[in-house]
């Protein structure tokens, strides 16, 4: 389902017109009219959020059009995880997939170190003793 036609669907269901919905998402009428004539394809978090505070649809649902229209989502997160995700939704697109090469690279080399630690310490002959062999 498209956001233009969720959109319209909220908009049915609460019998609310776009400056209502624009007040609790708290964004400009001009943004619900973009999702609402398909001008915008997608909603960023924050929206989402308070239009799942007031009416419990799901926030999957709102952004992606995924799952079912309500759900049992918990949205009440802290502040700094609700900052980290404003952030996020703040970059373009390049900046977000540089920001998941770099997690990705740092993942690897947490996991290689891992294996590296878990793994026992080889024995290995001082070089005092080998000279002292030779």
């Amino acid at each position: 389902m498209l956001l233009k036609d969720r959109i319209q669907v909220i908009l049915d269901d609460q019998r609310i017109n776009k400056k209502a919905l624009a007040d609790i998402a708290k964004v400009t009428k001009g943004n619900v009219t973009h999702w609402a004539d398909g001008t915008a394809t997608t909603m960023k978090y924050e929206p989402a959020l308070e239009i799942h505070r007031k009416f419990r649809y799901s926030i999957r649902w709102l952004m992606h059009g995924a799952g079912d229209r309500f759900d049992n989502e918990s949205p009440d997160i802290d502040p700094i995880h609700e900052n980290v995700l404003a952030l996020w939704n703040a970059l373009v697109p390049t900046q977000q997939a540089e920001v998941l090469r770099i997690m990705q690279e740092k993942q690897e080399q947490n996991d290689a170190l891992k294996k590296q630690l878990s793994q026992p310490p080889l024995l290995s002959r001082s070089p005092r003793r080998q000279k002292a062999k030779q």
